[in-house]
């Protein structure tokens, strides 16, 4: 099995644990973090995902600031970069791959991350 780490980057907190506790049902492994700086962080310690979903408007690092440092620093490895944003998105950051438009389409998101992350194993299908 691949792996199966999706790094969610949102400052809400209410759409950062829906999105985390929608991976879980679905058998993804998900790490999450509350802005940019906490994303760089968890990279530096190793975290390794497979896909980073980043928001762009965040507090303290957005996601055009977390983008720069990250590949500088050479810190994203094979993970697979999609921004989530309610803006229009005239240019991505350099290196990301696409968008995701809030309200996320939950059955596009699905799609995108069995195709990165392997096929969804829902939690009860696992028992």
């Amino acid at each position: 099995m691949g792996n199966r780490r999706v790094l969610v980057v949102e400052d809400y907190p209410a759409s950062r644990n829906l999105l985390v506790e929608w991976l879980e049902s679905f058998g993804y492994e998900p790490l999450a973090a509350g802005n940019g700086l906490e994303a760089l962080q968890l990279l530096e310690g190793g975290a390794n995902p497979s896909l980073i979903l980043l928001d762009l408007r965040m507090p303290k690092m957005d996601g055009w600031t977390f983008m720069e440092r990250a590949v500088e620093q050479r810190l994203l490895g094979r993970a697979r970069v999609w921004v989530t944003t309610a803006a229009d998105l005239p240019r991505a950051p350099r290196g990301v791959e696409g968008a995701l438009y809030k309200p996320l389409d939950l059955e596009a998101l699905g799609e995108l991350v069995a195709r990165i992350c392997g096929p969804a194993q829902p939690v009860d299908e696992q028992r």
